[in-house]
């Protein structure tokens, strides 16, 4: 039987019959999730302080009413919840931690340290306490994080204390992340007797359960002790084989951009003479390097879904990330010596698409410098047009026009009046403000240049303050 007669016997839905079932079974997902109730619709959070969470087995509802005042109060919504509880479990905060840790959250802790949770300079005003009998309350000291060795009499960090600013009280941070389950003040509640805090920490520290944890702690710390050991290895090993390949990609890239070579070719097969520099250049490398040659021959030319970073889409992932980086560069340079002078010019590209160009003049502590800093979008060529597109460039950078002391353009005519009018936007946003301003003979020359608004074939472009 052929293909034919096969499929007149057939019915096929057409493609908006297809696209009505996909809608019904979406629509129908979407009301199954809709009636089941997510798992942190069975906890309350409480505002007592503490961050306490309890289970409630009656109905949750995200209002309650109050009797006696008539008045409805907002209780916490699940995603508030699954914030809160997110929030505090990745806190520099330690007295923000739950009691009960698992081996993930244990693991991820101990990596961590306790360098960022001590907050051993912070202000402790909510450590304040007032004891009987005492006109002064009684607080958190700095001096509580360290202690002075006796046989030696040199002074030593306590690295394992650390301050909680929620709850004003000190954690130990060995027995809070390495016990669960057991009651003390250091590891659940947080001690906070400032009275008799210098003998209470000393003793603790000395006590042989806390010698016990902080050996139980290092030794789980050290990699080599841990289960996972050779997972952790081969994460670092891959870890360290794509950072050495990536630095080799972009120096390729900034060689390129540099010496103003185009980067890619009419192909994209490694091996082919006509590949492009940004291929060529890895190719070159590749003969006297012996890693980056081993990884081109490995996973070289193998298509779509494989991992090389040799593609045009990582060149220019790269080049975007390059140009950012060298555009705030400029930027932060022409802000912190304030005066500047712009020039705009405006030239045809291959595909007789206009390129708005922009260039900026300052003048640092050993020489004034010329930058290019990009291209704008152009809607047209009159005045009023080009000087638009140049203050809202200085308006998304935060860029005060009124610090501009100069400024040239290209397209005389238009600027001159023939098209738009004798005027400069410009001007009128601020350069005639500040045009009082005085500046240093030297910089004032610098950022003049050589001429002044003018363009290619010498036309007067306007004024120079």
């Amino acid at each position: 039987m052929s293909n034919r007669a096969r499929d007149i016997r057939h019915h096929y839905a057409s493609g908006s019959a297809k696209r009505k079932l996909k809608e019904e079974k979406e629509r129908g997902d979407q009301l199954v999730i809709s009636k089941t109730r997510k798992l942190t619709e069975y906890f309350d959070v409480h505002g007592d302080g503490d961050g306490a969470i309890t289970a409630e087995a009656g109905n949750i509802g995200t209002t309650s009413t109050s009797a006696a005042e008539g008045t409805i109060q907002q209780q916490p919504t699940s995603i508030e919840c699954e914030r809160t509880i997110e929030k505090n479990k990745y806190s520099n905060d330690i007295g923000e931690w739950p009691n009960n840790l698992d081996d993930g959250d244990r693991e991820y802790r101990i990596a961590k340290g306790s360098d960022e949770r001590q907050h051993a300079e912070s202000n402790f005003s909510s450590s304040m306490q007032l004891y009987d009998h005492e006109k002064k309350p009684r607080h958190c000291q700095e001096s509580y994080f360290t202690y002075v060795h006796k046989p030696t009499n040199k002074q030593h960090a306590r690295n394992w204390l650390c301050y909680s600013e929620s709850k004003g009280s000190l954690f130990c941070f060995p027995r809070k992340v390495m016990t669960s389950g057991c009651s003390s003040k250091f590891s659940e509640e947080g001690f906070n007797d400032w009275k008799n805090a210098s003998n209470l920490l000393s003793r603790h520290e000395e006590s042989s359960s806390h010698r016990h944890t902080l050996i139980s702690l290092l030794k789980r710390k050290n990699k080599a002790k841990c289960v996972n050991s050779h997972l952790v290895k081969e994460m670092e090993t891959e870890q360290k084989y794509w950072r050495t390949l990536l630095e080799q990609i972009i120096e390729v890239v900034k060689f390129s951009a540099e010496q103003g070579l185009s980067f890619h070719g009419s192909d994209e097969t490694v091996g082919s003479p006509h590949n492009g520099n940004y291929l060529g250049l890895s190719e070159l490398l590749a003969k006297f390097d012996p890693f980056l040659a081993e990884h081109i021959n490995a996973r070289a030319n193998k298509g779509r879904g494989h991992k090389s970073y040799l593609s045009k889409t990582t060149c220019e992932e790269f080049i975007s990330l390059i140009g950012s980086s060298i555009l705030d560069h400029i930027i932060s340079e022409a802000n912190k010596y304030k005066y500047y002078s712009v020039s705009l010019d405006s030239t045809p590209d291959i595909s007789n698409v206009d390129q708005l160009t922009l260039t900026v003049r300052y003048v640092l502590p050993s020489e004034p410098v010329e930058r290019f800093v990009k291209f704008l979008d152009m809607e047209g060529h009159s005045a009023e047009q080009l000087a638009q597109s140049l203050l809202d460039f200085l308006k998304e950078n935060d860029i005060d026009i009124k610090d501009c002391r100069g400024q040239s353009y290209d397209n005389a005519s238009n600027l001159s009046g023939k098209y738009s009018g004798d005027v400069l936007v410009v001007f009128a946003q601020g350069l005639l403000q500040a045009a009082l301003v005085e500046i240093p003979y030297n910089e004032w020359e610098a950022l003049k240049g050589p001429t002044d608004l003018s363009t290619e074939n010498g036309e007067a472009m306007g004024q120079q303050c």
